[in-house]
C-alpha cells in the first residue's frame, strides 16, 4: 500500500484513460497527478479556494477538477489551466456524474446549471453552444449523443431528447419520472430507468421505439452501456447485472457485493 497524496483529505481520484497515473483531488482545494510506477508527481493543479469534490479526465485525456461551488476547471498535462471555468450544479461526490457529460470526441461539453437546465459548451475554448437546455427543469442526469449533436434531459418531467444549437425537442422518450439514461458507443441504443417504478426501458435512438418489454430494477443508481451497444451494466445496491439491450435478459450471473456499492464503471473494453 502506497500513500499517493500529502496534502489533506482525499474526496476523490480517478485513473488516467492510459492508466498510468491516479489523479486525486482534497478538500484543501489541490489536485495531483501521480505516476503509478514510481509514485512521483507529475503535475500539481492549481489550487482552488474551494475543497476538490470530483476529478475526472475528459475523453482527449485532460485533467479537470469540480469545486465545493460546482464549478469545473479543465487543465493541459502539465496542470496548467486550459480554457475558463465552467459552472455545474454543485453535488454529492457520488452523482456529479450525472451532472455533466461530454460528446465521444471531447469537443462537446454539457453541464447541468444551479438555475435549472443545462448549457452545453465548445471545448477547450469553453464558448457556449445554443441556448440554455430545458430551461427552469431540475435535471437529474444529461447525457450527450455520441456525436454531440443532441442532449438526453430527464427528470421529474419525464426524458427528452433535445436539439444542442437550438433546444428544440426532437423527441419525448418519457412523460413519467426518469432517473437515469444512456446512449450506446454508436448512438442506435438509449436506455432509461423509471424514478419511481424503478423499469428499465432500451429504446430506438431516432425513434423511441421501445426494443424489448421492460425491465423491474431493484433501487437502481446507474446504467452504462458496453461498447458496442449489445449490453448494458446495471448498479443497484448489492450487485452489478449484466443485461441484454435486444431482450433485457441476464448476459451472465449478477455480480454481487457483500456490502453497499457506491460507485462502478466499466474499463475501455467494456
Amino acid at each position: 500500500l502506497v500513500a499517493l497524496y500529502d496534502s489533506g483529505g482525499v474526496w476523490n481520484a480517478v485513473f488516467s484513460p492510459n492508466g498510468t497515473a491516479l489523479l486525486c483531488g482534497s478538500e484543501d482545494g489541490s489536485a495531483v497527478l501521480r505516476s503509478l510506477a514510481d509514485q512521483s508527481e507529475l503535475a500539481r493543479l492549481q489550487p482552488a479556494d474551494e475543497a476538490i469534490r470530483y476529478v475526472f479526465f475528459d475523453p482527449a485525456g485532460r485533467p479537470a477538477t469540480a469545486d465545493n461551488k460546482g464549478r469545473v476547471q479543465f487543465y493541459t498535462v502539465g496542470g496548467q489551466p486550459d480554457g475558463p471555468l465552467l459552472a455545474v450544479t454543485a453535488s454529492d461526490v457520488n452523482t456529479w456524474r450525472d451532472r455533466f457529460h461530454f460528446s465521444a470526441d471531447g469537443a462537446r461539453f454539457v453541464a447541468v446549471l444551479a438555475d435549472g437546465g443545462a448549457q452545453v459548451y465548445s471545448l477547450p475554448e469553453g464558448n457556449q453552444i445554443g441556448p440554455v437546455q430545458a430551461p427552469g427543469h431540475t435535471l437529474l442526469r444529461v447525457r450527450l449523443a455520441p456525436d454531440g449533436n443532441f442532449l438526453g434531459v430527464c427528470g421529474e418531467f419525464g426524458a427528452q431528447l433535445l436539439n444542442v444549437e437550438s433546444a428544440a425537442p426532437r423527441l419525448t422518450v418519457e412523460t413519467s419520472p426518469v432517473r437515469l439514461m444512456a446512449f450506446s458507443d454508436d448512438g442506435a441504443t438509449l436506455a432509461t430507468v423509471g424514478l419511481r417504478d424503478g423499469l428499465l426501458r432500451f429504446r430506438h435512438g431516432s425513434s423511441g421505439a421501445l426494443l424489448c418489454d421492460p425491465v423491474a430494477i431493484y433501487s437502481p443508481y446507474e446504467c452504462r452501456f458496453r461498447t458496442g451497444g449489445k449490453s448494458v451494466v446495471i448498479a443497484t445496491p448489492d450487485r452489478a447485472t449484466v443485461l441484454e439491450t435486444s431482450t433485457g435478459r441476464p448476459a451472465g450471473a449478477a455480480m454481487l457485493h457483500a456490502s453497499h456499492v457506491v460507485n462502478m464503471d466499466t474499463d475501455p473494453s467494456g
